[in-house]
C-alpha cells in the first residue's frame, strides 16, 4: 500500500512560505527563473534577465487583469464619452497602471501593502471570483471616480490623475485583502 503523496518543491524555503501564505506566489517574486514553452508540450524553466523577468510577467498580468476585468472595459469601451475628457483616457491609464503594478508586485520590486510576503496573488480557484470582482471593481471607480471629479473640477488632468491614484493603491492593496478573503471563505 501506498502511502499519502505529499507536494513539495526542490526548494525548502518555497514550501514554508506556501504554507504560510497559501495565497501567494512567491516563486517569481523570489527567483530569476521563469517557466518556458519551446514548442510541442515542451515546458523547462530559465533563468531570465532583469528585463526578461519584467516582460514575462508582464504578460501574466496583462492576461490576468484584462480577461478578469473585462465586463468594465467593455462596458467603458460601450460608454458614450459625454464630457470633454470621456472615459477613455482615464480607462486607458487606470488599466495601464494597474498592469504595471501588479507586474513590479509579482516580479518582487516593490512590496505589497500591509503585507511581509512578495508576490502576486495565486490563481487558486477560491480566488478568481475576487480577482473578478475586485479588478472590476479598481477599474470602475478609477475610470468613473475620475470622470466625476474631472468633470466637478473642470480640470481633465485631475481625472487622469485620480484614475492612476485608484488603480496604483487598488493593486497595491489586492493582496492583503486576498489573504484576508482567503482566510475568512476557508475558516
Amino acid at each position: 500500500m501506498v502511502g499519502p503523496v505529499t507536494w513539495q518543491t526542490a526548494d525548502p524555503d518555497e514550501d514554508h512560505a506556501r504554507s504560510r501564505c497559501p495565497t501567494r506566489d512567491t516563486r517569481p517574486a523570489i527567483s530569476r527563473e521563469r517557466r518556458s514553452w519551446y514548442g510541442m508540450g515542451s515546458l523547462t524553466r530559465v533563468e531570465k534577465s532583469g528585463f526578461g523577468q519584467f516582460l514575462h510577467d508582464i504578460s501574466y498580468i496583462y492576461a490576468d487583469i484584462t480577461v478578469f476585468g473585462l465586463p468594465v472595459l467593455l462596458y467603458v469601451w460601450m460608454t458614450y464619452p459625454d464630457t470633454e475628457l470621456g472615459v477613455t483616457a482615464p480607462a486607458l491609464a487606470a488599466w495601464t497602471v494597474m498592469i504595471v503594478v501588479a507586474t513590479l508586485l509579482r516580479g518582487g520590486w516593490i512590496a505589497p501593502l500591509r503585507s511581509e510576503t512578495l508576490g502576486w496573488v495565486s490563481t487558486r480557484p477560491s480566488l478568481l471570483t475576487l480577482r473578478a470582482v475586485y479588478y472590476n471593481l479598481t477599474l470602475g471607480v478609477g475610470v468613473y471616480g475620475s470622470v466625476a471629479l474631472a468633470r466637478l473640477t473642470g480640470l481633465p488632468a485631475v481625472g487622469i490623475g485620480t484614475a492612476v491614484v485608484v488603480a496604483t493603491l487598488g493593486v497595491m492593496a489586492f493582496p492583503r485583502i486576498a489573504d484576508i478573503s482567503y482566510h475568512w471563505v476557508v475558516r
